[in-house]
């Protein structure tokens, strides 16, 4: 029977070879989609979960409330922390600062930039990084020892997977202020998982800190905190009982917090938080220092139902394929019938017949996904690799796909054909089922989900081109910024100077300009309060003479800072648009920013010029926005389109051209009111 099944089948899909290529390579492009965008959202959701210790490390974080109810937090604690927590809370098994830098290291004669950290000996038994070579339990026990990744140990000593030993004993320096630190390499360690927030080339001690300082800093807190608790040990109960603990780590911040009345009254308005470490990823609340940037969870929901609905476009089109030859395999089954099949053999055959196209869309499908999963990884800004799926949850996909396509694609049209009646069938009175409301809907669903994904792309690839034409400001193109690390505060001047005077001659370089932090790579953000006592937050930028000119910024009033004026180093400062209607000044100039700065400056300084907003953060901050209201509006008029010429066909089914026609001009129109209407509003908002 089962050999009848399949030779019937064989025999009906060569018969009808147009419409198996069609139904194959549709299903097979679908089911490739899919599958790329789960390997997509499985990445971003197995971040930090191959970590042995994943469920019980977590990162520390210090969370405040103001008296209005808003909630703050830093991530970043203090070089003493670490130590003072495993001291205070004996559920803390092992626990480790983690601070990280960019930082030339030295092999012989070559120089290499790589990110190095600075971490304690814990590091390496919390979490799972599995050394090639060395011993864990001593690993960093010594100030004087490093570890480094297994690219690091081929480029720098040409070892490789015979012979990782022999990197141990060999020598890393690093030189800081002209002064020479040698490691002794004690480890090797395997390659990082892309799906890791915790990334870097090399570690050294966390003894090396206080020569060696790697990092940013925020009000002395520089270093990340992770914590691994007791087996049976509760988060909730350290954070419980650390209010005490916190005013003993944090009194002096606590105090100025109060002191500008920015601190809810109670213990409860602050404390300590352990975030769980596989819940790093998709936390957007709590700012990651060092690691790998948090992901929006919502963007993984959204593709999902991206690759969900072209599943279903495919699945559509299957269904409305199959039951589009319903007609000529009609006198098929009243023949069948005639000779004694009943309907259940008739199902189990048409059953059998879409498993097997779904079986080979879905190995053509494998093919595709694997020849474009590179080009997708590049084009989503990720690593990505089938082998980081489990194969239970491989198997579970392939078994989930064939199923979905096999039997619900191809259960309609095997129940609907197997009630065929033979006595009208071979009389030839046979209704196509193209004409049945069921089957009209499907092809109504399908025109407006493609017609929705097309528009979708539509808006998308405005809003790209909105972002990448956006006037920021500034002038980007043609700005190079150079990071001077590894220079103490106190070489600085001379060094930034020599290496101004050193490029300044070449004809090809406009502008040489410091500043303390670039846009790209960090910012100060810094509290005060105006005479009347009311609190004002703000960001600043130490930049020198010319940088003005160099970031071709405009000026709204006034000037900018000047060698001519003697006093414009401690006081003087000048203010962006946002800031002036943020403290309600009219004629700015002259007039002196209270409580800005006090520590540094002597007396308040007085604001010289006002320059023209720039964005130095993403276009969803609070300047501008990147999604302007009136483009939202025009997405909502789309869609209401649609789904109404949906719901209109549902009521009336001989409308169904007439729909079809409706919601493309729909999509036509979109397109033209998204080009006319949107993006000129959306360049004025």
């Amino acid at each position: 029977m089962l050999n009848n099944y399949f030779l019937v089948a064989l025999r009906a899909l060569r018969r009808n070879s147009t419409y198996t290529l069609v139904n194959v390579v549709g299903l097979a492009l679908g089911m490739a989609c899919c599958a790329l965008i789960l390997i997509l959202v499985y990445h971003e959701w197995s971040y930090d979960r191959f970590h042995e210790n994943a469920d019980s490390i977590h990162r520390t974080y210090f969370q405040w409330q103001n008296p209005e109810g808003e909630t703050s937090y830093q991530a970043m604690m203090t070089p003493e922390f670490t130590e003072s927590l495993r001291n205070e809370f004996p559920q803390v098994q092992r626990a480790t600062p983690y601070v990280t830098g960019n930082q030339n290291l030295e092999f012989g004669d070559q120089v290499v930039r790589y990110l190095l950290a600075e971490v304690h000996n814990d590091f390496f038994t919390m979490f799972s990084f599995p050394l090639l070579a060395g011993d864990t339990r001593s690993l960093l026990l010594a100030p004087d020892e490093i570890a480094i990744s297994q690219e690091v140990a081929t480029a720098a000593f040409n070892v490789g997977p015979e012979n990782w030993e022999a990197a141990l004993g060999k020598t890393v320096s690093i030189t800081r202020s002209e002064v020479k630190y040698d490691f002794t390499v004690a480890g090797v360690f395997k390659t990082i998982p892309s799906n890791s927030s915790i990334q870097l080339d090399a570690a050294i001690s966390f003894e090396n800190y206080a020569t060696l300082r790697l990092g940013g800093n925020n009000w002395g807190g520089r270093v990340t905190t992770y914590a691994q608790l007791t087996p049976g040990s509760v988060a909730a109960d350290l954070e419980a009982a650390s209010p005490p603990f916190m005013e003993r780590e944090f009194g002096d911040y606590l105090s100025e917090l109060k002191e500008a009345e920015l601190l809810a009254p109670g213990e409860d308005s602050y404390g300590m938080k352990l975030q769980g470490l596989p819940e790093m990823h998709t936390s957007l609340e709590v700012f990651l220092p060092y690691e790998v940037a948090a992901h929006n969870p919502t963007y993984s929901y959204i593709l999902l139902g991206i690759g969900i609905l072209i599943l279903l476009i495919a699945c559509i089109n299957f269904m409305t394929l199959s039951v589009g030859q319903s007609a000529s395999r009609a006198r098929e089954v009243g023949i069948r019938k005639v000779l004694g099949a009943h309907r259940g053999q008739l199902m189990r055959q048409y059953f059998g017949e879409s498993t097997a196209l779904a079986l080979i869309a879905l190995f053509l499908g494998v093919g595709i996904t694997f020849l474009a999963l590179p080009w997708f990884g590049s084009l989503a800004g990720v690593t990505l690799s089938v082998s980081e799926l489990s194969p239970m949850l491989a198997l579970t996909a392939v078994i989930g796909l064939v199923i979905v396509v096999g039997v619900v694609a191809g259960g309609y049209p095997a129940v609907v054909l197997s009630r065929f009646q033979p006595s009208r069938v071979l009389k030839g009175n046979v209704r196509s089922l193209r004409q049945n409301r069921l089957t009209q809907s499907l092809v109504v669903l399908q025109y407006t989900i493609s017609i929705g994904l097309i528009i979708a792309t539509g808006i998308m690839s405005q809003q790209l081109n909105f972002m990448f034409n956006m006037d920021l400001g500034y002038d980007k193109e043609a700005i190079v910024t150079v990071t001077a690390g590894g220079i103490s505060p106190a070489d600085a001047e001379p060094v930034l100077a020599e290496f101004k005077r050193r490029l300044e001659p070449h004809s090809e370089i406009k502008f040489v300009e410091r500043s303390g932090s670039a846009f790209t790579r960090g910012s100060d953000r810094n509290t005060w309060q105006d005479a009347s006592g009311k609190s004002h937050s703000a960001y600043n930028f130490g930049v020198g003479y010319d940088y003005l000119e160099l970031m071709g910024m405009k000026m709204a009033e006034g000037r900018f800072f000047s060698e001519e004026y003697a006093s414009d180093p401690m006081n003087s400062i000048v203010v962006n648009e946002a800031l002036v209607a943020d403290q309600g000044l009219v004629n700015p100039v002259g007039q002196k920013l209270v409580g800005w700065l006090d520590f540094i400056y002597a007396e308040s300084p007085t604001i010289i010029g006002v320059v023209k907003n720039f964005h130095f953060q993403s276009l969803h901050q609070e300047v501008l926005l990147a999604i302007p209201k009136t483009m939202r509006i025009g997405v909502y008029i789309l869609l209401a389109v649609m789904v109404g010429a949906f719901f209109t066909h549902i009521m009336a089914a001989e409308w169904q051209r007439l729909i079809i026609n409706v919601s493309i001009a729909a999509f036509l129109i979109g397109i033209r009111y998204l080009r006319a209407v949107v993006l000129p509003a959306a360049e004025n908002e």
